[in-house]
């Protein structure tokens, strides 16, 4: 099994309780790791062998666009998508930050981590 992660991703997104969050929108940040039923060396240099990364990163850009009020219905939303659309993908491991939240201090961030793995019978 092999493991995809795509670290860091960023957008301005409609996400937040207050309606000036979902005006302004808040700068949020995305990580994802996914464990794939593919070994890296069975690919042959195909795409079709493995999970398209290109293709979750677009998953997970469209549902950023969608105001939201909870960071935690964003996760629940991106990794039901994902289990969703890609098959090979056995597990998820996911973080959503909010950056410099507006709780009237200085705060670097918050962020909800979740996790999911598919259950698969033997």
């Amino acid at each position: 099994m092999a493991t995809i992660v795509i670290e860091g991703m960023k957008f301005k997104a409609p996400i937040g309780y207050y309606p000036e969050e979902q005006l302004l929108g808040n700068e949020i940040e995305v990580t994802i790791h996914l464990t794939t039923t593919a070994r890296t060396g069975d690919l042959n240099d195909e795409l079709a062998h493995t999970v398209n990364y290109e293709l979750v990163y677009d998953h997970i850009r469209d549902l950023m666009m969608q105001p939201t009020h909870l960071l935690e219905t964003v996760v629940a939303n991106i990794m039901s998508g994902i289990a969703q659309k890609f098959p090979a993908v056995t597990s998820i491991k996911l973080r959503v930050a909010k950056l410099h939240p507006p709780l009237g201090g200085r705060v670097k961030k918050v962020w909800i981590e979740d996790s999911w793995v598919r259950n698969i019978k033997k």
